[in-house]
């Protein structure tokens, strides 16, 4: 019974993920299918009303629930921008969080970067139930208190921070503030904490929920069993609503609910079905976290200390101290692949940092909260007073003074790290399960084998032109084999290292910068810090201006591009091209690099930002299947001469809807000489493969 009901909420847990992805995907398709680029979102005055739900004003945004929008309800999350905007809101925030009134808004779907492999903000975003962005133009907003369990919660919140405020001096509050309600951005040190793998303590997780409940179980013990039920589950809902309730927290309430409840009746108390309880409640009445990340990572760890490291052949030692060392290190090394994973690096101190650190949690939490109830009794409250000033102190003195080390961690090809993943679970979970009969680990052994095998099966060797979504930049990639070229970095906002390593690139043979504009260079401090670059060709005037002047690895080779130079590789023919306008010296667009493709019959075309002049005027520009078009598809640069090409079949835009680019005079024309056009904001990242009888597209979006 136990068993089938684990596998059943593990099946409605996929399936749930799989309705939500699609869903999520399909929403951002559906927007940006109706919002276009080129489409000018309209401002509409419209009244509504509802009430603030999350106050970050690091970020200049405010997380509102909408309960109705123009008179009809909606009870929709919104994110909201500007902060200047909002300063009427953000006064008395910890006091009333209604509010309702007029607003000019600019209705926008969501418009971050899409790109596979890599962070997704706006997946992010509707994974804590956020639907939509408003931007505020003009707003008359005026405050009206309605009393709703969120401004209860808001309002204790407030109060309690207030008596912190009262009873710790000012540098001990920030800290405080960050370990008891997850406020990491008030702490002026967070950044040093974070850089030495220490981020973890402000999540406010199981870690902070195992302490508080271990010490209500302390003070709880003797007592009979409802009395003891009802306190604990009061004090951990408490603590719930007052931190906003994020995922791994609640992961953490519901387990130890289940653990109470059972206790309560007497039960067992089962860690799968714990795990089981938790995940179905948790996806039933918010079904989008399945998508949060963060809720991964919370089970995952929850996993690593219950069920893999018990299993784990590991000697036992009768000294405490030596166990906690053994314990906090094993489970960090149980933890390292999924870290890898999701964040592509391996701290060598967190191991060091995380064995000092958690200790002093587990004294600091607790006795923080002991301060504040007991702030009417003098004695008691000086005594705690003096360990959290103590311990607070300690904590950020040994943040200072820590050395900062980092290793990336960065493999060639997916497949490749797949199968390193694969090896190192199947090898926990052989421990984990080693103890079933002989005749059920033949089937472990044949699973391990079947996902091994197919982990290392080396894929086909293709080669691909990438269009990474950089928003209103350019930056593509051209791999053939071991062979990589980039073209432009975009803008840096989308950091240009983290996209090509998501794809396994940690090494370019070339680097063309096409002309001197920062949508098209503003990655390249970034990129020669973290990649090895071969070659960096570059026009003359970006050349002599910056990459001359520039520090560069040894093995970097900056050239200035005066004349064309041809190249093969295997399956491609590459001919870069300088052109100059007759203005080159006073407008950058007039002096780029322009790179022209040969590849299983295809003629592919990038051209920078040069306008129609040019492009008429570059050598063979009619032969061209695929182009790349100039200046992100500008009504400065449309070329009869190209677009009414009888060759021409596909013409990819990189822009978004900034500059309400690309111009719908390039659109009619395209549509007119049947020619297909495709842009990053609409399909996200877009692929070409080649390696078939007729290439293939991928993109990001459908």
């Amino acid at each position: 019974m136990k068993r089938g009901f684990f596998f059943f909420v593990l099946c409605i847990s996929l399936l749930i993920l799989g309705d939500q992805n699609s869903h999520y995907m399909a929403m951002i398709s559906k927007a940006r299918m109706t919002y276009p680029s080129n489409v000018k979102r309209e401002v509409i005055e419209v009244p509504i009303s509802g009430e603030i739900v999350e106050g970050s004003w690091s970020d200049d945004s405010l997380v509102v629930y909408i309960k109705e929008i123009d008179g009809q309800r909606v009870n929709y999350k919104w994110q909201v921008y500007p902060k200047l905007e909002l300063t009427n809101l953000e006064n008395n925030y910890e006091k009333d969080t209604s509010f309702s009134g007029t607003v000019n808004i600019n209705i926008i779907p969501f418009s971050a970067a899409k790109n596979k492999l890599v962070f997704d903000y706006d997946k992010y975003l509707y994974s804590k139930g956020i639907t939509g962005k408003y931007t505020i133009q003009i707003s008359s907003i005026y405050r009206s208190r309605v009393l709703s369990i969120n401004t209860i919660i808001v309002e204790l919140r407030g109060e309690i921070k207030t008596l912190i405020q009262s009873v710790f001096p000012t540098k001990h509050v920030q800290l405080i503030n960050a370990v008891l309600f997850g406020e990491r951005d008030e702490l002026e040190n967070y950044e040093a904490f974070k850089k030495i793998g220490l981020a973890h303590l402000f999540a406010i997780s199981g870690l902070h929920f195992g302490v508080l409940f271990s010490s209500v179980t302390f003070f709880t013990r003797g007592m009979p069993r409802i009395p003891r039920f009802t306190i604990t589950t009061l004090i951990m809902t408490l603590l719930l609503l007052l931190i906003g309730a994020p995922y791994s927290a609640q992961r953490a309430f519901f387990i130890i609910l289940y653990r109470e409840m059972a206790r309560l009746f007497k039960r067992k108390s089962d860690v799968p079905m714990s795990i089981a309880f938790s995940v179905l409640i948790i996806l039933v009445l918010q079904p989008y976290a399945i998508l949060s990340t963060s809720l991964y990572l919370s089970y995952y760890a929850y996993i690593a200390i219950v069920i893999i490291y018990p299993a784990l052949p590991i000697p036992k030692y009768k000294s405490k101290i030596i166990e906690g060392i053994k314990f906090s290190i094993a489970v960090q090394l149980i933890l390292l692949p999924i870290s890898i994973y999701y964040f592509n690096t391996i701290n060598l101190l967190s191991f060091i940092a995380n064995l000092v650190y958690i200790p002093l949690i587990s004294i600091f939490l607790p006795t923080s909260i002991l301060t504040v109830i007991f702030i009417k009794f003098p004695i008691i409250n000086i005594i705690l007073k003096v360990i959290v000033i103590g311990i607070s102190s300690v904590m950020q003195y040994i943040v200072s003074v820590i050395p900062y080390i980092e290793s990336n961690v960065h493999l060639y090809y997916m497949k490749d790290f797949n199968l390193f993943l694969i090896v190192i679970m199947t090898l926990l979970l052989s421990f984990v399960f080693w103890r079933l009969h002989v005749h059920r680990r033949k089937w472990l052994v044949l699973v391990s084998c079947i996902l091994i095998t197919f982990a290392i099966v080396p894929s086909k060797k293709m080669t691909q032109v990438v269009f990474y979504d950089v928003g209103h930049g350019d930056m593509v990639l051209i791999r053939d084999g071991d062979f990589t070229m980039l073209i432009d970095t975009g803008d840096g906002k989308n950091d240009p290292t983290s996209l090509l390593r998501a794809n396994g690139i940690t090494q370019l043979d070339y680097l063309i910068l096409s002309h001197d504009h920062n949508d098209h260079t503003g990655g390249f401090d970034a990129l020669i810090s973290n990649i090895t670059i071969t070659n960096i060709i570059a026009t003359e005037s970006f050349h002599n201006k910056y990459v001359a002047n520039t520090p560069t690895k040894s093995d970097l080779k900056p050239i200035a591009l005066s004349q064309s130079i041809k190249f093969e590789h295997d399956n491609i023919k590459l001919q870069l091209s300088p052109v100059k306008g007759a203005n080159f010296m006073e407008d950058p667009n007039e002096a780029a690099i322009i790179t022209r493709l040969e590849v299983n019959g295809e003629v592919i075309y990038f051209l920078a930002d040069i306008y129609d002049d040019m492009i008429d005027s570059v050598e063979g520009i009619e032969e061209a299947t695929i182009v790349k078009t100039a200046h992100h598809g500008s009504k400065t640069s449309i070329s009869n001469r190209l677009y009414k090409s009888e060759s021409l079949k596909l013409a990819v835009s990189s822009c978004n809807y900034k500059y309400a680019m690309p111009a719908k005079s390039l659109e009619s024309l395209l549509q007119d000489n049947q020619i297909t056009h495709m842009t990053t904001y609409t399909y996200g990242q877009i692929i070409l493969n080649f390696g078939y009888q007729e290439y293939k597209i991928d993109t990001y979006l459908n």
